[in-house]
């Protein structure tokens, strides 16, 4: 049984583009289970102000948090979290605080998206995009190994002035979604890393380091003896791999 559940924005609800097609893309790869979120929120001028964008998620988490709770995601061989701007948080700090080992897709992320690690994700975001500081949020997504696609011009809703850009765009992000996320959700890091990894250790290997460091610190919170025993191993492994003046990497 496969799981997608979709967390939309606070005015970008479930029947928005983005997330329309997204649905339709997951009910043709087979997925027995769709979870639409609604919001019910009527807070105004919330862009910009650090104190109501922490009120808003605080409200919408509480009501996600709701409908969920009788869902046994332990019971799904695939899970899919799909959502949109505010929702981007939401999906990450549930997966984060309910240890869901899950695929994510984020359009439009925010700041605060990123102060929840991702073990499995691609971000979308538009280079006008005025409810997020563009260039943190590539920072942030680049620090944590996620992949980050940039549409030059396009807004929060990953739209510019021209419908036929928009379409473009549109079909672009539905085909990254379908390959990068719902074709390869089962793919473990040997699969995504390892070819790479051989032809160009020197890229790779600073993502692998980043992602094993983030996995790490928080099994040394919550299982201290083994993350260090891992730590040690870790070190012990890279002290075997041979580095040159010529191939600093």
């Amino acid at each position: 049984m496969k799981i997608a559940v979709f967390f939309p924005g606070i005015g970008y609800h479930c029947d928005k583009p983005l997330l329309y097609y997204a649905r339709k893309l997951v009910q043709e790869y087979g997925y027995e289970k769709i979870v639409m979120q609604e919001y019910s929120y009527n807070g105004k001028n919330i862009r910009g102000d650090k104190k109501k964008m922490q009120e808003a998620f605080e409200c919408l988490y509480a009501q996600a948090e709701k409908k969920l709770e009788e869902i046994a995601f332990d019971e799904y061989s695939e899970v899919l979290f799909i959502s949109k701007s505010v929702g981007t948080i939401i999906a990450s700090a549930y997966a984060e605080k309910y240890k869901i080992k899950c695929c994510q897709i984020l359009y439009t992320p925010l700041e605060q998206t990123f102060m929840f690690e991702h073990d499995d994700a691609i971000a979308f975001i538009g280079t006008a995009d005025p409810w997020s500081d563009v260039k943190k949020v590539i920072a942030c997504s680049k620090e944590q190994a996620v992949p980050i696609y940039v549409y030059e011009d396009a807004n929060h809703s990953l739209e510019k002035e021209n419908i036929l850009q928009n379409i473009d765009i549109l079909k672009n992000v539905m085909e990254k979604t379908q390959k990068e996320a719902i074709d390869n959700i089962n793919q473990t890091i040997c699969d995504k890393f390892y070819n790479s990894a051989c032809t160009t250790p020197g890229s790779v290997f600073p993502v692998l380091i980043r992602l094993s460091n983030s996995h790490l610190s928080k099994l040394k919170r919550t299982k201290p003896g083994r993350g260090y025993y891992f730590a040690a191993k870790i070190q012990s492994l890279m002290g075997l791999i041979p580095v040159t003046a010529d191939d600093p990497g």
